[in-house]
């Protein structure tokens, strides 16, 4: 079997992923966040009218 580049990079640099992981994580917490913040907001607009 050969050793495919990709494998190599993955084997030698788990942190680069750790950090991905943890970036991808913050992104869906804000995401979420904001989806509850407009939520909220349209809540609030529909109840005033």
């Amino acid at each position: 079997m050969r050793d495919c580049p990709e494998r190599k990079v993955f084997v030698s640099r788990p942190f680069l992923w750790l950090l991905l992981s943890r970036n991808w994580v913050m992104l869906l917490k804000k995401i979420i966040f904001l989806i509850l913040i407009a939520g909220g907001a349209a809540a609030l607009l529909l109840g005033l009218h």
